[in-house]
């Protein structure tokens, strides 16, 4: 497998060159928003950590998700974080209604698998 800096040097992001190498991304220090599916916050990167969670405050999963991606989140906030489906869809998590909230304990962390085009699967460390 080509190193990191070929790939870099073949005119590649380093998003892509850490991708290309299987490397996951990850993004840290996010705020959990809204009290609604609407209000919020899309998540960036494939793994996430929610530093910031006030109660009933919520994290959404991306919209460019396609059946076989998983969206770890892991939820560093002193309260319970809903974790949405993509904003404007009626996709479910594990069998919940469409606008429904799976709620990530305080320091725990779940992983949400695209498994259909309308259901995630939740792996929950509880």
């Amino acid at each position: 497998m080509a190193k990191t800096l070929q790939i870099l040097s073949a005119g590649n992001s380093p998003q892509s060159a850490a991708a290309i190498q299987g490397g996951s991304f990850s993004a840290g220090g996010l705020t959990a928003t809204g009290t609604n599916k609407a209000g919020a916050l899309v998540l960036p990167d494939s793994d996430n950590y929610v530093s910031l969670c006030s109660s009933g405050k919520g994290v959404a999963l991306p919209a460019d998700c396609v059946q076989g991606d998983a969206i770890e989140v892991y939820n560093g906030g002193a309260n319970a974080c809903l974790v949405y489906t993509p904003i404007g869809t009626s996709q479910t998590i594990t069998n919940g209604s469409a606008n429904q909230g799976f709620s990530v304990a305080s320091m725990k962390g779940a992983t949400f698998n695209r498994v259909t085009s309308t259901l995630w699967m939740v792996n929950y460390s509880a």
